[in-house]
């Protein structure tokens, strides 16, 4: 063999080897990326599931906390007394405080639901105190809440009186009435 045609052969074996050594690069490198790219995007899409599920558990959590806290209160609805009548009852939480001479009582009409009338569903007193110590008013509410004749506090207005000498309060007390809430 001469020297060009060895020449040519090294020339073709180098091209060859440099062929090769990019194809194996080439595989090494680019190959590898797609795969890497999916598996990548599959663990975003696992986490960003994961995130969903934690909402769902959550939401789940809520509304099962809801429907417990509404068993709750259509037990403690159907424990009261058939005939309960909220001004009667704080009537007689103030007579038993001995602030009926200090209280005005009044039953006012449940205006607060846009969709219609709510005053077949609930029962709303005024209740006005003048001339109250703290203790006072923290024992009436606290007789109020602890007969689990489920009353609750819709608006409280609490400032001292003009001369000094006790606490003038607004609040308005609401019940439920015996069948309202929704089982």
């Amino acid at each position: 063999m001469n020297e060009q045609e060895t020449r040519k052969q090294d020339r073709l074996s180098f091209i060859f080897t440099a062929a090769a050594v990019a194809l194996v690069v080439f595989m090494l490198v680019f190959i590898p990326i797609n795969p890497l790219r999916k598996y990548k995007r599959s663990v975003s899409n696992i986490e960003s599931t994961r995130q969903e599920l934690d909402s769902a558990v959550m939401l789940r959590d809520a509304h099962v906390e809801r429907l417990r806290n509404q068993e709750i209160l259509m037990k403690r609805l159907n424990e009261r007394r058939p005939n309960f009548d909220l001004w009667s009852f704080v009537n007689s939480v103030l007579a038993e405080e001995k602030l009926r001479e200090r209280a005005n009582l009044r039953k006012i009409a449940a205006k607060f639901d846009k969709s219609g009338d709510v005053s077949n569903q609930v029962t709303m007193v005024e209740l006005g105190l003048t001339g109250v110590t703290l203790k006072e008013l923290t024992n009436t509410l606290h007789k109020v809440y602890s007969s689990n004749n489920l009353v609750v506090v819709y608006r409280m207005l609490l400032r001292p009186e003009n001369n000094n000498k006790g606490l003038e309060c607004e609040i308005t007390l609401l019940s439920p009435n015996s069948g309202a809430v929704a089982s």
